[in-house]
């Protein structure tokens, strides 16, 4: 399973919550140009409710979340020192398998 790629950006339309678009800017018919003028390429989501900023928040800010937890994982295991690295960083590593594993659409998901 693949996601629209980043960045993703909070947009508000007059009284309804926030909507999450996406800014791709490798996108063939909007690309680096539109994004320039403040032209995204299409809504991801719209959030509703009492926490309808946090949530467009975190929602907006998964893309860079899933890179970072990616980046981190990969820097820790690397190599053949991950066997012999700390009780905590081996705990950190399976945490963010977990996550990267839901966003993927695997287990947990």
């Amino acid at each position: 399973m693949k996601h629209t790629p980043g960045p993703w950006r909070i947009k508000h339309n007059g009284s309804y919550g926030p909507f999450i678009e996406s800014c791709d800017t490798s996108h063939p018919e909007y690309g680096r140009a539109a994004h320039d003028v403040g032209h995204c390429t299409h809504d991801i989501a719209h959030t509703f409710g009492s926490d309808k900023e946090p949530n467009a928040k975190l929602i907006a800010a998964a893309p860079d979340l899933l890179a970072a937890a990616k980046f981190t994982t990969d820097l820790i295991q690397g190599g053949d020192a991950f066997a012999n690295i700390e009780p905590w960083a081996q705990e950190i590593c399976s945490r963010l398998n977990a996550a990267i594993a839901k966003a993927e659409g695997g287990e947990n998901a």
